[in-house]
């Protein structure tokens, strides 16, 4: 039997065009296969396949591990502009906007974690108020 996780999985692989690998079973080869993508290119494509405008992307501000794959860790926000600098950053922001929106998950402050947030914010050189 198939559970519909594994359903789902096999259906995008078979969408993505790698019915060959998958009747192989030849792991490997899907692995490459994606590893060989081009990120922007396999997006449109997803996008277009999945029939997708936008996807919404959650972020955890509070969550260092989280935070250290957009931002160095040691990074601190500049007063004066309001963000980090160019050198900062982990990742180049080079996805549409319009296509990835974000959505903040606050859980330490709806859980009045306050000592999670107040690390956070002494971490990035911001005030804790």
């Amino acid at each position: 039997p198939i559970s519909e996780a594994q359903l789902g999985v096999l259906t995008t692989l078979q969408k993505l065009g790698l019915q060959a690998e998958l009747l192989r079973k030849d792991l490997p080869a899907i692995r490459q296969w994606f590893a060989d993508q081009d990120p922007l290119l396999h997006t449109d494509k997803v996008f277009r396949l999945a029939k997708l405008r936008y996807v919404i992307m959650t972020n955890i501000p509070f969550d260092a591990t989280e935070a250290a794959c957009w931002v160095k860790p040691e990074a601190k926000i500049d007063p004066v502009k309001e963000e980090f600098s160019q050198s900062d950053k982990v990742i180049a922001q080079t996805f549409c906007a319009t296509r990835f929106k974000s959505a903040l998950r606050i859980d330490p402050v709806l859980k009045g974690d306050w000592g999670t947030i107040s690390a956070c914010l002494a971490a990035r050189g911001l005030p804790e108020t």
